[in-house]
């Protein structure tokens, strides 16, 4: 049965039991090569049937090791090494994989219904250039059911809903396909028509290539606009994701589709078992997947197409985005004695999290650090800027991307609670409009409602995974200039006095947005920038590993066994840091001797001597923050180290939106941590239990975290 499926090669190879570097075992198999999959027969079933299928994807990654004679392919959903007798056997399997992986575009598979002597039923079908394959589920493509030939005379008709098969072979069965929803039901009528083409002497193609191609699909929980969990039909194409309410229906009504762009982010989440979050440039999705595994498969999935898309030339928000300068700052150390500067990571990227009081009025906390000493930073990944920094000498010059500042007048719509979405085609009633004095700053939306009575009220959100866009005034009954700020779970719409105004806000928290969450838009604008300077980009449009200051695998985790494609991952709640309940915090716990002895993977704050450095710089946890220490000089005898170093080390997150403080307790235009944070920090070290706090680390806090009163007072703003 598995030579009927067009078998492009095989042979015996050497295959390991385990990609694992420690595990060397090799065992003998028989190999198979066709359209879709990797086939693998042991002795132990006499070569008759396989032992497993690697099923390829159309990100399929396969490559040499070991001298050319390891092949390492990468679907995405599992590893596998395979191994040749000589370096040409290897480069012919290679070669062949990669030649079947480039084809898979024209082919199609999926879970269908099939309908046979009167009965429906659901199979896994895989279309091969030679033939038809029938499979009972995605998860057994070794069983084959049943196979039907494409001949010369095979032909096809097509109707709304189903497609029949005819195999032009005297005697056999027409194969009857019903598609699980219009776009894999054009797909399948396009890849027979060059199945079937392919076969014919001067046969032309007669239909034309469906604009979208089904690439992943499945039933997804959709967190919808009443906060309700959702099932749903979900597919990924090339550039949008649709969302059907049946994979059974949705011919004739189109589904809900959103288009997919270059600075789109995925977080895991913890709203739900198994979710995750898709940020767009002007929404975002929050999805859930049936188990671990199945969300790994989204997320590949997304990672590897997000960067392949493009950004809608059409959208004036995300055009002028593109366009917008960013503010530059330098910031010169002459000396270890010069202010400090916390280093926090979002992504990949290294943000300022603390700032010294000197140095607040120039930095401001959020920039986004984009070179060090004239070198672009913002490529290299957060591990490599620790490298670069980790043993700095004076004179040092950082470069820093200023975070987004601004403020001024907008009006805030008020509406009945009909959900956290304004949804396409609603036109709210009951909606009144209020003025609200509005700021922008380190990645904060701050928004104070002045009341009849003289009181004020506050709120403010973080930008860290929100999205920016602009709202059609039809939705909002014939108000123009009118944004709106996606918070996670929740949205605001604000509107501005003019045009100019609107642009002026919505590009700026855009940017702020991109800071927070350490990639996005600004990354697509280092990555042109880097392209027209002469650095060359790989299909991913990351430098090549060629490029100068770039480590390649810092944006490829799947180069490293031991970690997946790279992911940002959002915080639960309860893992939040901070210091009171009121700031949605962790309860810190204290340092004991276990602790002490153990990797550096919990939240603590201790003196760091050489081997928790060494530690800290070998360590593999996810998130690491540091500061580029210039705050004191004066030696310490008990210190075998030329520098005092405040360790701060959390695992909450690889990409949080706050540092210490989760909340703002009042707004400050200089961002500096204020005297209620400030007793925060110090009941934080007592809390830790830091025996005999040794004085140059009292001096440390007391640089980076100096009480200060804020006394503002915004009661005459409005005047």
């Amino acid at each position: 049965m598995l030579a009927k499926t067009g078998v492009t090669k095989a042979g015996y190879l050497l295959k390991q039991r385990s990609p694992s570097l420690k595990n060397n075992q090799w065992t003998s198999y028989f190999v198979v090569l066709n359209d879709h999959c990797l086939s693998y027969c042991s002795k132990s079933h006499n070569f008759e049937r396989p032992d497993g299928n690697l099923l390829l994807t159309s990100g399929t990654r396969v490559y040499p090791l070991d001298g050319d004679v390891v092949i390492r392919i990468e679907t995405g959903v599992e590893v596998t090494l395979l191994k040749g007798k000589d370096e040409l056997e290897t480069k012919e399997w290679t070669r062949a994989i990669r030649s079947n992986v480039s084809r898979l575009t024209e082919l199609a598979r999926g879970q269908v219904r099939v309908k046979s002597r009167g009965r429906v039923r659901e199979y896994f079908l895989m279309l091969h250039r030679e033939c038809i394959t029938v499979h009972p589920s995605f998860s057994e493509t070794v069983k084959i059911l049943k196979t039907y030939r494409l001949t010369e005379t095979s032909s096809f008709d097509f109707k709304c809903e189903s497609i029949e098969f005819k195999t032009g072979v005297k005697g056999a069965n027409n194969l009857t396909i019903r598609a699980n929803n219009e776009v894999e039901h054009q797909h399948w009528c396009y890849a027979l028509d060059i199945a079937v083409s392919r076969l014919r002497k001067d046969a032309i193609k007669t239909i034309v290539p469906p604009p979208d191609k089904p690439l992943f699909s499945g039933y997804l929980l959709c967190l919808d606009g009443w906060m309700k969990w959702r099932k749903k039909y979900v597919v990924l194409t090339e550039d949008s994701l649709y969302i059907n309410e049946h994979r059974r229906v949705g011919f004739g009504t189109p589904p809900l589709r959103y288009s997919l762009v270059p600075n789109g982010m995925i977080f895991k989440t913890y709203l739900k078992a198994y979710s995750f979050e898709l940020v767009l440039f002007s929404d975002s999705l929050h999805l859930s997947a049936r188990d671990d595994t199945a969300r790994d498969e989204w997320i590949y999935f997304l990672q590897k197409i997000l960067p392949q898309t493009s950004y809608d030339q059409s959208d004036a928000l995300q055009v002028a985005s593109l366009e917008k300068e960013v503010e530059v700052f330098d910031v010169q150390f002459h000396s270890e004695s010069s202010p400090g500067i916390l280093l926090e990571r979002r992504g990949n990227w290294a943000i300022a999290a603390l700032v010294s009081e000197s140095l607040s009025r120039k930095v401001c906390r959020g920039s986004l650090l984009s070179r060090i000493a004239g070198e672009p930073a913002m490529m290299m990944g957060f591990d490599e800027v620790i490298k670069a920094l980790s043993n700095w000498k004076p004179p040092l010059q950082l470069t820093f991307y200023l975070s987004p500042r601004k403020m001024g007048w907008l009006t805030l719509m008020v509406k009945e609670r009909v959900g956290r979405r304004l949804i396409a085609g609603e036109r709210s009633s009951k909606v009144s409009w209020e003025k609200v004095y509005a700021t922008l700053s380190s990645g904060v939306m701050t928004l104070f409602t002045f009341k009849r009575d003289g009181k004020s009220t506050k709120r403010h959100f973080g930008l860290y995974g929100s999205a920016i866009g602009i709202v059609d005034s039809n939705l909002v009954n014939g108000s123009k200039n009118c944004f709106r700020v996606l918070d996670g779970v929740e949205s605001i719409i604000l509107q501005a006095e003019s045009q100019d105004s609107q642009m002026e806000w919505s590009t700026a928290i855009a940017h702020s947005i991109s800071m927070e969450n350490g990639g996005g838009i600004l990354l697509d604008k280092e990555k042109r920038a880097m392209a027209r300077d002469g650095s060359g980009l790989d299909n991913f449009g990351f430098p090549t590993p060629g490029s100068a200051h770039v480590t390649s695998c810092i944006f490829r985790g799947f180069e490293n066994d031991e970690t997946t494609s790279i992911v940002f991952a959002k915080p639960a709640k309860e893992l939040r840091l901070g210091l009171t309940e009121s700031c949605d915090i962790s309860r810190l716990e204290p340092i004991t001797e276990k602790r002490r002895l153990s990797k550096l993977d919990t939240t603590n704050i201790t003196e760091a001597t050489e081997e928790i450095g060494i530690a800290l710089r070998t360590s593999n946890s996810s998130d690491k923050s540091f500061p580029v220490q210039a705050l004191r000089t004066e030696a310490h005898p008990h210190l075998d180290l030329p520098n005092p170093w405040l360790v701060i080390d959390r695992v909450s997150s690889a990409s949080s939106a706050s540092d210490i403080f989760d909340k703002v307790s009042e707004f400050d235009k200089t961002t500096q941590i204020n005297s209620e944070d400030y007793n925060k920090l110090v009941d934080f070290t007592k809390e830790v239990r830091i025996a005999e706090t040794p004085k140059w680390l009292t001096e440390v806090i007391s640089n980076v975290f100096p009480p200060r009163h804020n006394g503002q007072d915004f009661s005459n703003i409005g005047k």
